[in-house]
């Protein structure tokens, strides 16, 4: 007979996230998988109890939308990090001496990243004075903009015939003569311009994943959904992640998408090829390559979240679609009667509004449907959501900041209209959680987002933007970052609660959330992270 691996935990305080039982004080787990749930006198049936002295238990976390893969590269290339305060010239300087160093020296391209204002006026030639011998790139914090020198231009064969993907949407920047400057805008234009670069390869991305796995177990997570690698070829990633899985090393069950850009990179039948060859070649138990991911539009920070009406801002426009209707649908369509679950991208009350509408063309699917961010909601947003009843609403609950720009770009209105989280619970839409993270812990921290979720104001009483009634409750919230993801990515049979027969993912707090003032969910911590029953973080094991 094979032999039973068993591990058994009493006086513990369980949060399931299992509907049918929600709570429970003890569990067993044999061979990875959780075999019993409940009381203590039937867990001990199973063998040796651990007591965990009475602390909170919670499923193991999932991210719903981030690209660790893509933080991994940038940080197996030593990407050069730029504080969020520095202006253009402070940036030049780091650049150009990070990249005589002895990190750096010997790369074949300076990548830096993390400028948080994208409007600062940088060309190709300010890049040169910093990095003239090899090609740079400078990232924006959110990775949806760039600056490139001459070098990278060059091999990206960018010039002034290249005509723009979206012009005033997703283009590169040019002077009057119709030169391109450098600044590049917007997906569509930005990341097939960088996979040209060839920046990263399989071995790079296997040096990089690991610390940030380490870091995501850490706080908790068992799982993720990345939607997208960004600037990074799909078959060098998924190569690397399933060579991980094979040595044991991806200690995480792992959903990736492939990114869609439109009709002028490849049609839908050429994307369904791709995608279906990368499924077969790649899908294991761990690693699954499921996900179609569209861009309906960019980010209000650069005025290309797709909106209604024109922002309040003059000269700032209303945004406009990087991918259309009628651009979407051929691809959605194919992907959705081939199993792949759709994942579409909208910031703006309009890019909202045509991704609702995606849906509802779509009908029933195989597969699950996910609007991510929706931060500016319609006024039928809501609504529209409830009637369809098989949309994900996915965002990140720290984005929730009542910050000038965003007042004056939205105006009062439609300020008052953003992440509505609170009624969306309330109509039944399940909403998911995330990081959207490109690197930083305190996005991927899970009670960080937790908090101003629950919370919706600061520590001062001031009010976050929508108002306290969109707040949710503590187990709502928990839901979102373990259950609802699950099912967001069509695997709830195997994960997202503590429940027998699910893989056994679930982490050890120091503190119950449960039983501390609201104002203190950010400080919790993990004490322990359990992957398929195996400890993956243990706090005491840790040196800050």
């Amino acid at each position: 007979m094979p032999s039973r691996n068993v591990q058994v935990y009493v006086n513990a305080r369980v949060y399931t996230a299992d509907k049918k039982n929600p709570e429970a004080t003890a569990f067993a787990v044999e061979n990875g998988r959780f075999a019993y749930v409940g009381g203590e006198e039937g867990a001990k049936k199973y063998g040796e109890p651990q007591d965990l002295g009475g602390r909170r238990v919670v499923p193991g976390f999932i991210d719903s939308h981030a690209h660790p893969v893509a933080d991994a590269a940038l940080n197996a290339l030593n990407a050069i990090e730029i504080p969020p305060d520095a202006n253009e010239s402070q940036a030049l300087k780091l650049i150009a001496r990070k990249s005589l160093l002895r990190s750096h020296r010997n790369l074949r391209i300076v990548v830096a990243r993390g400028v948080t204002n994208p409007h600062f006026k940088l060309t190709a030639k300010d890049l040169d004075s910093a990095v003239k011998d090899r090609p740079a790139i400078l990232l924006t914090e959110d990775c949806h903009a760039a600056w490139m020198n001459s070098k990278a231009l060059e091999i990206s064969e960018i010039t002034k015939g290249t005509p723009d993907p979206i012009p005033g949407i997703s283009y590169f920047q040019r002077d009057f003569s119709g030169n391109p400057t450098g600044f590049i805008v917007e997906a569509t234009a930005l990341y097939p311009l960088i996979k040209k670069l060839g920046i990263c390869g399989t071995r790079a991305i296997k040096k990089g994943l690991p610390p940030l796995l380490s870091t995501y177990a850490k706080y908790g997570y068992t799982g993720c959904v990345d939607v997208g690698f960004l600037m990074l070829e799909e078959d060098k990633a998924l190569r690397a992640l399933s060579q991980m899985a094979e040595s044991g090393s991806l200690k995480m069950h792992y959903f990736t998408s492939y990114v869609y850009f439109g009709p002028i990179v490849d049609s839908p039948e050429g994307a369904l090829k791709k995608m279906l060859s990368l499924r077969k070649k790649y899908a294991s138990q761990l690693l699954r390559p499921n996900i179609l991911k569209l861009h309906i539009d960019g980010t209000l920070e650069l005025a290309s979240a797709w909106m209604f009406d024109e922002y309040c801002i003059e000269g700032k426009g209303k945004g406009a679609p990087l991918l259309t209707l009628k651009a979407m649908l051929p691809v959605a369509r194919l992907a959705a009667d081939n199993g792949f679950d759709i994942h579409v991208h909208a910031i703006g009350d309009k890019a909202i509004s045509e991704a609702l509408d995606l849906m509802e063309s779509l009908g029933k699917i195989r597969g699950t449907k996910t609007i991510a961010h929706c931060q500016i909601f319609p006024a039928d947003g809501v609504e529209r959501f409830k009637r369809q009843g098989d949309i994900f609403m996915q965002t990140t609950a720290n984005w929730l900041n009542a910050d000038d720009f965003t007042k004056r770009m939205l105006g009062p209105e439609r300020y008052a209209m953003q992440v509505p989280i609170g009624s969306m619970v309330r109509a039944g839409v399940p909403v998911t959680f995330s990081s959207d993270s490109i690197g930083g812990e305190m996005g991927i921290d899970p009670f960080y987002n937790i908090y101003h979720a629950v919370q919706r104001k600061y520590d001062d009483g001031k009010e976050i933007i929508p108002p306290n009634s969109e707040g949710i409750s503590l187990a709502d919230a928990i839901d979102a970052y373990t259950i609802n993801c699950a099912k967001q990515a069509d695997a709830d049979a195997e994960i997202g609660s503590i429940t027998p027969g699910k893989y056994a993912d679930f982490a050890v707090l120091d503190k119950d959330p449960f039983s501390i003032p609201v104002k203190e969910l950010k400080n919790v911590g993990v004490q322990k992270t359990f992957f398929c029953g195996e400890c993956i973080f243990d706090a005491k094991n840790t040196v800050d």
